[in-house]
C-alpha cells in the first residue's frame, strides 16, 4: 500500500513521522533544525524539512511508495509561504499529494485526534488555535518574538534577561538570574550581551534556550524564576481566552509544546488562570504528537482511516 508522512516543522526542530499503511507501523525522525520559514528563511527551513523527509523515507526501504506528505510549518499561516513551500516540496518529487498547513493546525489534530477543540502551543514561540462545533476557526498569538510569543520559551528567557538587567542596574531583580544569564551567554560583564541580542545573526532560539536555566533555578526555590514561569502560564491562558471569545463557545482545551508539556509551574498556572474564568472547563494533555496530527489531516484528505492508538511514536513527546 505504501506510506504517508506527517511533518512538524517548528521553530527549533523538525519531526517527521512515517506511517506504513499496510503494517500500521510508524517511524519517527527528529532533527534539531529550524523549520520556521519566516524566522529561518525559505531555503534553510526547506532544507531542514527535506532532510527530515529523506531520513524517514530511507528507513522505509526501496519497496513502499510515498502516497502523501502533510507538513505543518511554523509561519505557514501566511498564504504565500504555504504556496511556496507546497510548490517546492512537490518539485522535489516525493509525491504529488503534498499538503502544507500552519503548525497550530496539526497541533490541534494531534492533541484532540481531530480538528475540534482548542490547542495552546508554547515552545520557542506561542500560539492558540481553536475550531468550534460549527467548524469556525480562530487564532490568537503567533505574532513572533518582536511583538508577541507570550508565555513561550523566548518569553521566559527574555524575562530572565530583564531580571538580570534590573539587578545589574541596582533596581531590584535577581542575583541568581543575573549570574545564570552571565553563565549561559559566557559573559564577564552584562553589557556584553548587547552585541549578541542585536547582531544580524541573532536567533530567538538562543534566548528561548535560557528557559531551561530558569526552570532549574525555580526547582531550587528561586522565587523570581518561579514567578517568571507562573507569569508565562497566565499569559498562555490569556491567549486561550481570546480564542474562546472569538469562537463564542467553550471548547476542550489542550496544552501543547515543550514549555507546557515540561514545565509544571507553567502548566499549573495556565490551568489555574483558566479555571478562574471557566470553572467547568476540560483541560487535557495531547493525545498524540503534532506530527501524528499531520497524519490525521492527511488521512482525511486521502480518504484513509487511521488508527494510531497502539503506535508508540505517535504519542506526544516533549516537543
Amino acid at each position: 500500500m505504501g506510506y504517508i508522512v506527517g511533518v512538524d516543522a517548528g521553530g527549533s526542530k523538525v519531526e517527521a513521522l512515517a506511517l506504513d499503511l499496510e503494517k500500521n507501523a510508524a517511524t519517527l525522525t527528529v532533527l534539531e533544525r529550524p523549520g520556521n520559514v519566516m524566522a529561518a528563511g525559505n531555503d534553510r527551513a526547506l532544507g531542514s524539512i527535506v532532510e527530515a523527509l529523506n531520513a524517514v523515507s530511507e528507513r522505509q526501504g526501496k519497496g513502499p511508495e510515498c502516497l502523501g506528505v502533510c507538513v505543518g510549518a511554523a509561519g505557514a499561516g501566511n498564504d504565500e509561504v504555504r504556496r511556496n513551500l507546497s510548490r517546492a516540496l512537490k518539485n522535489l518529487g516525493f509525491t504529488e499529494n503534498v499538503i502544507v498547513v500552519p503548525d497550530y493546525k496539526i497541533a490541534l489534530a494531534g492533541a484532540a485526534g481531530r480538528l475540534r477543540g482548542l490547542v495552546v502551543v508554547s515552545g520557542t514561540g506561542s500560539v492558540a488555535y481553536g475550531v468550534n462545533s460549527r467548524g469556525e476557526e480562530a487564532v490568537t498569538g503567533g505574532w513572533g518574538h518582536l511583538v508577541g510569543d507570550e508565555g513561550s520559551g523566548y518569553f521566559i528567557g527574555q524575562m530572565a534577561i530583564k531580571e538580570a538587567i534590573k539587578y545589574f542596574e541596582r533596581r531590584g531583580g535577581s542575583k541568581d538570574l543575573y549570574e545564570e544569564v552571565l553563565s549561559y551567554f559566557n559573559l564577564k560583564d552584562l553589557t556584553e550581551i548587547k552585541p549578541i541580542l542585536y547582531s544580524a545573526e541573532f536567533s530567538k532560539d538562543l534566548v528561548a534556550g535560557l528557559a531551561l536555566r530558569v526552570s532549574h533555578l525555580a526547582s531550587l526555590g528561586e522565587r523570581a524564576a518561579a514567578k517568571i514561569l507562573e507569569e508565562a502560564g497566565r499569559s498562555l491562558a490569556e491567549i486561550a481566552k481570546g480564542v474562546i471569545n472569538k469562537l463564542g463557545e467553550l471548547c476542550d482545551i489542550y496544552g501543547s509544546g515543550s514549555v507546557l508539556l515540561k514545565e509544571e509551574l507553567v502548566y499549573e498556572s495556565f490551568v489555574r488562570e483558566l479555571y478562574k474564568t471557566y470553572p467547568g472547563l476540560k483541560i487535557s494533555r495531547p493525545m498524540y504528537r503534532a506530527a501524528a496530527g499531520a497524519l490525521i489531516l492527511l488521512g482525511g484528505e486521502l480518504g484513509v482511516k487511521l488508527d494510531l492508538r497502539g503506535i508508540k511514536d505517535a504519542r506526544p513527546g516533549l516537543e
